[in-house]
């Protein structure tokens, strides 16, 4: 029954993103307090250049430093993340979701893995991204909305009231 299937998706799928906004969460309580310290010429403690270097790295943050780490560190709303998924795979019924547990259609041009999509146009080389566990495409989506320069306006928009809600 659709309804089942629809409720069933919103049980399995929430807790995942809550889980991957949970992390981020906690990353932010970590770099706000840097970020200040930063701001007043504060000196940092290695293990936290340590750990800002990291974070850098994983938010694709170059020069543009921990300004743009903290627009880029934030949680997605989580309607936003079902919404997309449902769309996505069909209610969790598509077979990029069930072969891949590819929840939101990510691009891979990786030559090994992958799914090619059945009506792929000739010439075209990208096939959908397979995970592992959800949690992992979960993670994967919200990476890509906080990194992409293509989601930049959607960083900018402010996500505070966001988390202010959840």
């Amino acid at each position: 029954q659709p309804e089942t299937r629809k409720n069933f998706f919103f049980k399995m799928i929430l807790p995942l993103v809550l889980r991957v906004n949970d992390r981020i969460t906690e990353d932010r309580r970590r770099l706000m307090p840097l970020l200040a310290a930063a701001r007043a010429g504060r000196p940092l403690r290695a293990e936290d250049r340590l750990w800002l270097a990291a974070k850098l790295d994983q938010y694709d943050v170059r020069r543009a430093g921990l300004e743009e780490l903290a627009r880029r560190m934030d949680m997605v709303p989580p309607s936003l993340a079902m919404a997309q998924a449902a769309e996505e795979t069909g209610w969790g019924t598509s077979r990029f979701a069930r072969e891949g547990n590819a929840l939101f259609g990510q691009w891979t041009f990786a030559a090994a893995g992958g799914l090619v999509p059945k009506n792929r146009e000739a010439g075209k080389l990208h096939k959908i991204k397979v995970f592992q566990t959800l949690t992992q495409a979960v993670g994967a989506y919200v990476a890509n909305l906080n990194t992409h320069r293509a989601y930049r306006g959607f960083r900018e928009i402010g996500r505070a009231s966001c988390r202010e809600r959840v």
